[in-house]
């Protein structure tokens, strides 16, 4: 069995990579490190010079995920900005922003990248999603109480609650580096 070491604190992005990576006989390791984020309206930059902080920081091959949202009626904000926009905004807050706005179409964009230290791949999955007029559902991330994916009528906070993942988890970055890795 192949292992892979997941450099997160988000309980939702283990749970997705177990779920998929699993499939793959991949067993997941994680670890929580002070990894710092460049600031860039590129989510792939991001999540890339993520990757590399965590492997100098952990001295070992690693793997992480970061996700953004586009949201086209607020000129792509807030793009990569999204862990510090959990921070700032509370559900409510954030659709105040969009008091008015019939488009609620937002692009989320999934990626996860690995490095060994040597060489360095991501994996970049977009969905379309919505947001919800009024937060529905609890959770420690505001997006997930405001985010319907494509096909759903439940927020991502919801379908947590019922222990569900929120979207077909076959269409994922994860699934993409699953087969990637396994054939490694």
């Amino acid at each position: 069995m192949k292992k892979v070491l997941l450099i997160t604190s988000n309980k939702r992005k283990i749970q997705q990579a177990e779920d998929v990576l699993g499939q793959f006989g991949i067993e997941l390791e994680t670890k929580v490190l002070g990894v710092p984020e460049i600031q860039s309206h590129d989510p792939l930059k991001v999540t890339i010079a993520k990757a590399k902080a965590a492997y100098q920081l952990a001295g070992q091959p690693v793997l992480v995920c970061d996700f953004g949202w586009n949201v086209p009626a607020l000129g792509g904000f807030p793009g990569s900005y999204m862990a510090d926009m959990n921070h700032w905004f509370t559900s409510a807050d954030f659709l105040r922003l969009m008091y008015g706005v019939e488009d609620r179409t937002i692009i989320l964009i999934d990626t996860v990248a690995y490095t060994d230290g040597k060489r360095t791949k991501h994996f970049t999955t977009t969905f379309k999603a919505k947001l919800t007029h009024e937060p529905r559902g609890k959770s420690p991330n505001m997006n997930e109480e405001i985010t319907i994916y494509e096909g759903s009528d439940k927020t991502i906070a919801q379908h947590m609650q019922l222990g569900e993942h929120a979207r077909d988890m076959s269409k994922t970055a994860w699934q993409q580096f699953g087969q990637w890795y396994s054939k490694q």
